[in-house]
């Protein structure tokens, strides 16, 4: 009996031996290349060079902490995970193959504090992985991306990661959705600092993207993301969106880029809200684009246009926009039809806001002050809608100025004071309609320079340095209600001969005029005065 005792014993004690022995401590040994680590490791030295991969995951679960080492080769793959979960590797040195680390189905992986250095391609490379994290991590001066995710790598976080001097792109998303990014850095790379492509509903926050040799932020045929908070600076572009649809960009920052701080083209349905283009070529340019929406956007110190709409057309609306001190035009749209702009605002730049061979759009409660040349300028812009608009203190010429063949526009209820011309200058323009307009400048109220078929209705122009309404070369005009009082020189002076009102070739009709300097009218009788 015993015995027997004796010998359970024993056999228990060797049973709880054995157990002891094969559960999976951490390794603290060196290991070689093409190691597959199933247990959770510390490195304790270099491994490498290497001639085919560095080490390969193979367990779920398990945390490979390089302590800082180096895993170098020149082919191959630093460290490989496929087909695994909840692995973390961190501090972790790759040098020299040909991806750092290469990711593929694999999720919930946790990547941080780890660098990979002049790999022959991408840096870290993920393809078909998803809800993995990368934190901390840095991609220096490898010869294809820093961070790569490619072919549905869906719902991965990605921040406080750096990619320095890669041959290509920063960060680059390829068919790729839902993932977020967040106070990433990419600097000096060749390419763009974050590529989207064909990539959708991704987030990106509070990243940094400068001295890239692209765009800073690149989408292309990307739809639905969001960009907030970004910083580009000291790129070719802040952010390119080429054939991309219903992106919202808001409180973005692109500045002292060489090109455009904010540029789309053939891009639809875009929102942008509260980005800030300062010092760039063109502060926000749209070329080929429609159906965006542009709203509390700053653009200034920009060396030509603030606001640019090229070939850009089918409402597009800006609203609630600033564009001062910038080298040309604050809003410049050429060839540009349908679109809508209110509450917008310019000040201090050479043209507040200028159009060139647009037509049909619609301005309204804009303002345009302190500008170099005109307020508004429309040139060969015809069935353009000015309304409620006010031009004021704009330095060299007009408020508002229709010219080579700007025809058959409507302004109504807009202001125009003490500009350094006309309050509202029409030449070489007909068929236009001006109704309840206002105009006190230091030259004219209205002027009509070879300008034929205009109605001009129940506009004021008061207290001008020179005559209230001034038409030369001009025929077939309507002038009715009008008031003009306390002009320097005339209310109405009409040098046009023909078979109108006194003499002339246009027509007035109950329009009025009281103290004036020189008399209510040239010829006499073309207004009368009023109560």
């Amino acid at each position: 009996m015993e015995t027997k005792v004796l010998f359970a014993a024993l056999l228990l004690f060797t049973f709880l031996g054995s157990t002891l022995v094969f559960s999976p401590p951490p390794v603290f040994a060196q290991i070689g290349c093409d190691t597959t680590i199933t247990t959770k490791t510390t490195l304790t030295a270099d491994i490498g060079p290497c001639i085919g991969d560095g080490l390969t995951i193979g367990a779920n679960g398990i945390t490979l902490n390089c302590a800082g080492h180096t895993i170098s080769g020149n082919i191959a793959v630093g460290i490989n995970l496929t087909g695994l979960a909840k692995v973390k590797v961190e501090n972790c040195n790759i040098v020299g193959f040909y991806d750092g680390f290469y990711i593929s189905g694999s999720s919930g992986n946790t990547l941080s504090a780890n660098t990979v250095d002049k790999s022959g391609n991408d840096g870290f490379y993920l393809t078909s992985s998803s809800k993995n994290t990368l934190s901390k991590n840095t991609a220096n001066s490898n010869i294809g991306t820093g961070f790569a995710l490619d072919s549905s790598s869906n719902g991965n976080t990605l921040s406080k990661n750096t990619a320095n001097s890669n041959n290509a792109t920063g960060f680059y998303l390829s068919s790729s959705s839902t993932n977020k990014l967040t106070s990433n850095t990419a600097n000096n790379n060749n390419g763009p600092g974050f590529l989207l492509s064909g990539s959708s509903t991704n987030k990106l926050t509070s990243n940094t993207a400068n001295n890239n040799n692209g765009p800073g932020f690149y989408l292309f045929g990307s739809s639905g993301n969001t960009l907030s908070t970004n910083k580009a600076y000291s790129n070719f572009y802040g952010f390119y969106l080429s054939s991309s649809s219903s992106n919202t960009l808001s409180t973005n920052t692109a500045y002292t880029n060489s090109h455009d701080g904010f540029y789309l083209t053939v891009s639809s349905s875009n929102k942008l809200t509260s980005n800030t283009a300062n010092t760039n070529l063109y502060g926000f340019y749209l070329f080929g684009s429609s159906s965006n929406t542009f709203s509390k956007d700053k653009a200034s110190i920009n060396t030509l246009d603030g606001f640019d709409l090229y070939g850009s057309s089918n409402t597009n609306k800006l609203t609630g926009n600033s564009a001062t001190s910038n080298g040309d035009d604050g809003f410049y749209l050429s060839g540009s039809s349908g679109n809508t702009l209110s509450t917008n605002t310019a000040s201090g730049n050479f043209y507040g806001f200028y159009l060139f061979g647009s037509s049909g759009n619609t301005l309204s409660t804009n303002k345009a002050n302190t500008n170099g040349y005109d307020g508004f300028y429309l040139s060969s812009s015809s069935s353009d809608t000015l309304t409620k608009n006010t031009a004021n203190s704009n330095a060299l010429n007009d408020g508002f100025e229709l010219r080579s063949s700007s025809n058959i526009n409507i302004l109504t209820s807009n202001t125009a004071n003490s500009n350094g011309n006309a309050g509202f200058g029409l030449y070489g323009s007909s068929g236009n309609t001006l109704t309840s307009n206002s105009a006190s400048s230091k030259n004219f109220g209205f002027y009509l320079y070879s300008s034929s078929n205009s109605i001009l209705t129940k506009n004021k122009a008061n207290t001008n340095g020179y005559d209230g309404f001034y038409l030369s070369g001009s025929s077939g005009n309507t002038l009715t209600s009008n008031t003009a009082n306390s002009n320097k020189q005339y209310g109405y002076s009409d040098s046009t001969a023909g078979s109108g009102t006194k003499g002339t070739a246009n027509i007035y009709t109950s329009d009025g005029c009281n103290s004036n300097s020189l008399g209510g009218s040239n010829p006499t009788g073309l207004g009368a005065p009023q109560n």
